[in-house]
């Protein structure tokens, strides 16, 4: 008896370790990105447009077992606002320019070739550049980055699947959001911006979410599931 159970356990230990892969890739994210601010929202003075981007950038991590890894990516994404007038025909942009940087736990379930994908984390998301556009108002399309945090810090959830291209390949598919929990705006920002209550302005936050589509690479893969 101790023998099968010795034996079970090497078996148990093998396979974990032959689980133990390294990954590393790339992705692309069309997304909508939002400055949510509740006095934005409440304003007569104009609506608030859904503004498309898009997002890029690398990824890698490490699956302790076919289940469960760690992961991070470096993200270059534009996020901001589109801000529409009352006479319907005016447009006002923010756009600003993040490098985000997460740190996610990665969940894996399913067979070896296809399986549903799981993560989540904390991200970090530091400030490149800040920009209002306006072709109704010129004069307004300056430097901005004054009136933003260089650091801002969010949570990431990502749902989706993951395919098994070949035995080194794997395609990533996953919706995934992205929710701010740290202000934005600095004082200055606060002072601009139009104050429309008597509390002063709201927090502004930043919310993204989109459909990414990534390939890694699995590094001494045997084949099995990432």
């Amino acid at each position: 008896m101790k023998k099968t159970l010795l034996l079970l356990s090497v078996l148990t230990l093998s396979t974990s370790l032959m689980a133990q892969q390294f990954f590393a890739g790339a992705f692309v994210k069309p997304q909508s990105a939002w400055i949510i601010n509740n006095d934005d929202f409440d304003s007569d003075e104009f609506d608030l447009d859904i503004p498309f981007t898009w997002a890029y950038g690398i990824q890698g991590g490490y699956m302790f077992t076919n289940a469960f890894g760690l992961e991070t990516q470096l993200i270059f994404s534009a996020q901001g606002q589109d801000y529409i007038l009352a006479d319907g025909e005016e447009k006002v942009s923010i756009e600003n320019k993040y490098i985000n940087i997460p740190l996610l736990v990665r969940l894996r379930g399913g067979g070896e070739k296809a399986g549903f994908l799981l993560h989540f984390g904390p991200q970090i998301g530091l400030l490149t550049s800040s920009n209002v556009v306006s072709e109704s108002f010129p004069d307004l399309n300056e430097d901005w980055s004054d009136y933003y945090k260089n650091t801002t810090f969010s949570l990431v959830l990502g749902l989706g699947a993951n395919i098994m291209l070949t035995d080194y390949l794997s395609l990533d598919l996953m919706v995934k959001v992205d929710g701010g929990f740290t202000e934005i705006e600095t004082e200055l920002g606060k002072a601009e911006l139009y104050d429309y209550n008597e509390n002063g302005r709201a927090m502004s936050l930043n919310a993204v979410a989109g459909f990414s589509v990534g390939v890694n690479y699995i590094f001494g893969s045997t084949g099995g599931s990432q």
